[in-house]
């Protein structure tokens, strides 16, 4: 097993007010001592990433459009170190998460993304005709495709094939969960995080916040 991360996903921003709140979100980490200092950017991130894309079966020119899309989604990523109060915010446990390298501790994640667990398979439900669409993946078919198309067109359309309506991607909701945000955090190998935590990252933004993990 790699990094387990938990995600929290500001469900409600728009794209006006992305930048404005994640720096007061920053800000408040920083003030509560949550986050430390920034980490260097991770310098080779493919020797991490392409044994994943080869273990999907991608052929070579997948992984180099796979890897070059995960650069450019590096550059709308910011890591850092827990901070002295880091354990304050999780359940259980004074011991201190460890941080070796920018993939670890904390990524604010910029920029319209949909977050979750690609090894799973997915039930969507129709935010039209409220039906149970089965089978949706990440790593092919329909649902991926409308997610490669988040950061160009946040209104990246899902089609059911059920009824036949195309509804945004944001709209759908999932099981096991995903979630479609244009701005989230990252929290890898901490433990569970606390209710409170959330509550006060909501007043922070001034919306609902929402959770999802995936393991990398």
């Amino acid at each position: 097993m790699g990094e387990a991360y938990q995600i929290v996903a500001f469900v409600d921003l728009e794209d006006a007010a992305m930048l404005h709140t994640a720096k007061r979100v920053i800000r408040w980490m920083h003030d509560e001592r949550i986050r430390g200092d920034a980490l260097a950017p991770e310098e080779s991130p493919e020797a991490r990433l392409r044994p994943w894309f080869e273990a999907v079966g991608y052929d070579e020119a997948r992984i180099q459009l796979e890897l070059a899309k995960a650069r450019n989604r590096f550059k709308q990523r910011i890591a850092f170190a827990p901070g002295e109060r880091a354990t304050e915010a999780m359940t259980a446990s004074p011991e201190s998460p460890s941080h070796p390298h920018a993939s670890t501790g904390i990524e604010l994640v910029m920029g319209w993304n949909i977050h979750g667990d690609a090894r799973w398979g997915y039930a969507g439900h129709c935010p039209t005709c409220h039906r149970q669409v089965s089978n949706l993946h990440l790593r092919g078919g329909p649902l991926m495709l409308a997610a490669a198309k988040l950061e160009s067109d946040p209104r990246s359309p899902l089609v059911c094939v059920d009824c036949g309506a195309e509804s945004p991607l944001r709209s759908w909701s999932f099981d096991p969960t995903l979630l479609v945000s244009p701005l989230a955090l990252r929290f890898a190998n901490w433990r569970p995080l606390r209710t409170s935590f959330l509550e006060a990252l909501a007043t922070v933004v001034g919306g609902r916040v929402r959770t999802t993990s995936e393991v990398l």
